[in-house]
């Protein structure tokens, strides 16, 4: 996120997968989403360090305007 935002041309960044496959994670898999959430098994939600990650970021860097 730091990386990106030093381009003056990048006004947001989206996050497109909230959720990595059911059944464990990218690493697991072999899927390549990045999600924030781990679903492990049926009905299991996990936060993964990356939603931390992402979180502190915005803290650290309320919205402008």
């Amino acid at each position: 996120m730091e990386t990106l935002f030093r381009d003056p041309d990048v006004k947001h960044v989206f996050w497109t997968f909230a959720f990595d496959e059911a059944g464990g994670s990218a690493a697991e898999t072999g899927a390549t989403s990045g999600g924030l959430y781990a679903v492990p098994g049926k009905g299991q939600i996990q936060a993964r360090p990356s939603l931390a990650a992402y979180a502190a970021y915005i803290r650290a860097h309320p919205a402008k305007g």
